[in-house]
């Protein structure tokens, strides 16, 4: 056992998988060795998180503090400085030897920035499944280098939340350096900035059998996008819409072709694809 977080991720083995029970911890030193950092929420969708959370506050602008091959989270919440209008600093950064960054049933909160991977060469993958992120003043995800693939599958993601930091270039998902494949999320109501939630501008990207609830802003109407929405389920207002909005297909963006028509036939096209 170690007495704090700190100690337990400079301490362990290489490939160990640390536990947190229900409580408050501090993460301020690089991560430099291949670990789970697991708590009570461990393999858990959303709906099924606990009210008793392992609450994990990341000290911001730690300069490349993931510097680790493999590297996730599972269970815990993960928590910034703050995200609101006043807040700057970046909770996760680039620091080397990076193969997969893993965030699993996870709470993501809090913060001006989470990720910001601007690494070397490296081909590396990120891992977002089952969490729920709120609260995220710019980015979720600012990746312009060494990213080889972002898949978010699962998560409920509060845009109406996000964007406090005003910024007319920052989409909740920035994904300038490989693909992005984003299925069966829920996305609610927009970001205070412009760019919505996503901007995909480096590979051919997908955005399938996802819930849209009282979206305007899906993508960054002017960057290069490619991009390609299909089979989502949008909701305004409370009723389905029949086809994809109009603020859809921006620049760079194919709307989609067929649309879900209630939330079981979105469910069921996304099982029938796995």
């Amino acid at each position: 056992d170690y007495a704090t977080l700190d100690e337990a991720v400079k301490g362990v083995e290489d490939g160990t998988k640390i536990i947190l029970a229900a409580g408050e911890y501090t993460l301020s030193v690089k991560i430099e060795k291949s670990v789970v950092i697991e708590g009570p929420n461990a393999n858990l969708a959303v709906a099924e998180f606990k009210a008793e959370e392992a609450v994990v506050t990341v000290t911001a602008d730690v300069a490349g503090n993931l510097a680790a091959q493999n590297i996730e989270f599972n269970g815990v919440h993960v928590k910034g400085v703050g995200g609101g209008a006043d807040t700057s600093g970046v909770s996760f950064q680039y620091g080397g030897k990076i193969e997969t960054l893993t965030f699993k049933s996870c709470v993501l909160s809090d913060t001006n920035t989470l990720l910001k991977l601007q690494g070397d060469a490296t081909s590396y993958e990120i891992l977002i499944e089952n969490c729920h992120l709120h609260t995220i003043g710019q980015f979720a995800l600012w990746c312009t280098k060494g990213v080889s693939k972002v898949t978010l599958v699962g998560n409920v993601v509060d845009g109406s939340t996000c964007g406090a930091v005003t910024n007319a270039a920052a989409a909740i998902f920035r994904v300038r350096s490989g693909s992005l494949e984003a299925y069966n999320n829920v996305f609610n109501g927009d970001s205070l900035n412009e760019p919505g939630y996503f901007e995909c501008s480096a590979e051919a990207s997908v955005v399938k059998y996802n819930t849209f609830n009282d979206v305007t802003k899906f993508a960054h109407p002017t960057a290069e996008n490619k991009l390609t929405f299909d089979e989502n389920l949008y909701v305004v207002q409370g009723a389905v819409a029949a086809a994809a909005p109009a603020q859809v297909a921006v620049k760079g963006v194919t709307a989609d072709a067929t649309v879900a028509t209630s939330e079981a036939d979105r469910a069921s096209r996304y099982e029938a694809a796995k």
